[in-house]
């Protein structure tokens, strides 16, 4: 197995790996499956992603944070087995969790900017509501 590095170009300095293992989007594909299997133990599950993010170079690393395995993997963290992938769309992922209403809306609170409540609709109406008054009470 030999390893293809080249240089930058264009004022860049430093050097780059031409091809790796795995592209990006199969790394990122592995971490979703192992972030979500109900056969390995959520502690192992972490290990075992890290070494994929970890066979990576820190600017893909970086890229897979950004799109939605990074916030599956922070959904993976707080809600553990309580949270399971319906269904995955190119950047965007449908989340089933079984959790207490106060921890979820509370996680949804912080990160609604990141995230859309499709159901149930009276949780949808709920922090809609609350979205609306907040915007009343600052922003008129």
């Amino acid at each position: 197995m030999g390893i293809e590095i080249a240089g930058y170009q264009y004022k860049r300095e430093g050097y780059f790996l031409i091809d790796r293992e795995f592209e990006l989007s199969e790394i990122r594909l592995l971490c979703d499956a192992v972030a979500a299997s109900d056969m390995i133990k959520e502690s192992s599950s972490k290990i075992i992603i890290k070494k994929l993010l970890e066979s990576q170079s820190i600017f893909q690393i970086r890229k897979l944070q950004e799109c939605a395995f990074g916030l599956w993997q922070e959904i993976a963290e707080t809600f553990g087995k309580n949270a399971a992938i319906l269904k995955k769309e190119k950047e965007n992922i449908t989340v089933k969790n079984n959790t207490i209403p106060s921890v979820i809306h509370s996680w949804v609170m912080t990160h609604i900017n990141q995230c859309e409540i499709i159901g149930p609709k009276s949780f949808q109406d709920k922090i809609q509501n609350e979205i609306m008054d907040a915007y009343r009470k600052y922003c008129m």
